[in-house]
């Protein structure tokens, strides 16, 4: 009798939901897992375009996931329900779907469009609660987007210094596991070796991108751009006591300073050139 009940519930939810219409349960047919979740999908980006939270849309969201939606399908830009809820931008509420997503199992690993995670989303927005979220929820801070970036240089690259922070911290974190790995693997390996095992690890502050470019020329060169995006200045202090490397040089041979000198609308310009002159 249970049983027949939560048919009968899942049944009336898939028709008021217009997953399904009287007609196909008619003919004895039912939603499939990934109908339901382009349903999910669905409700999710319509409060991304609303810009506003509405209390019966994230309980939609739950009752779609309790009537076993995949939360992992993806949409024709190959982006989840979960990515699509991290890359609403700061936004009312949206950590209410992103926490049901990862409670019902939702890859944080996934990579969608243009090889953005859902964390590469929540740096680029600068929202520090939601990457400190999907860092505890496993999510792999070294992944890199279609241009080589990662997480941590979205959030330099779009002047967001708290959220710097919190991946500067996931980064040393990592580095510290790992080495920890290796001294009881190789009780008797001392540090130097531990760096030469994992310097792509150590050096994350100073990774580059497809053009060559550093956490800090990118951050620096997005303000030539768009100088009023963002705390550049924050920004660059964030990644000079992370340790970054003012002389590194990109692919069309200019350093962070070279950028810097060339801002001259922004108002951060004479501060960041006494930093990387420092």
């Amino acid at each position: 009798m249970k049983n027949f009940f939560c048919r009968q519930s899942l049944l009336s939810f898939v028709l008021i939901s217009g997953v399904m219409t009287q007609s196909d349960i008619a003919q004895g047919m039912h939603p499939s897992a990934d109908e339901l979740g382009h349903k999910l999908f669905e409700t999710v980006a319509q409060f991304s375009m609303d810009n506003n939270h509405h209390p019966t849309k994230i309980d939609f969201v739950r009752k779609l996931i309790a009537a076993h939606a995949n939360v992992n399908v993806p949409n024709v830009l190959d982006n989840t329900p979960l990515i699509e809820a991290a890359s609403m931008g700061a936004v009312l509420k949206r950590s209410a779907y992103v926490n049901a997503l990862l409670d019902a199992g939702a890859d944080v690993n996934i990579q969608g469009f243009n090889g953005r995670t859902a964390l590469m989303w929540a740096a680029h927005d600068g929202d520090h609660e939601m990457c400190r979220t999907l860092i505890a929820a496993k999510s792999n801070i070294t992944l890199c987007n279609g241009e080589g970036h990662t997480a941590l240089m979205l959030a330099a690259r779009w002047g967001n210094p708290t959220a710097l922070s919190v991946l500067i911290e996931a980064h040393n974190n990592l580095l510290r596991s790992r080495k920890q790995v290796l001294f009881a693997t190789w009780t008797a390996a001392p540090m130097e070796i531990c760096d030469m095992v994992h310097p792509f690890v150590e050096d994350f502050i100073n990774d580059i991108d497809n053009t060559g470019k550093t956490p800090l020329i990118l951050a620096v060169w997005q303000a030539t751009i768009l100088p009023y995006l963002g705390q550049l200045e924050d920004t660059v202090r964030v990644l000079l006591a992370a340790g970054a490397d003012t002389t590194v040089i990109d692919n069309d041979g200019h350093t962070a300073r070279y950028y810097a000198e060339q801002m001259a609308d922004s108002p951060s310009k004479d501060a960041v050139l006494a930093l990387l002159s420092a």
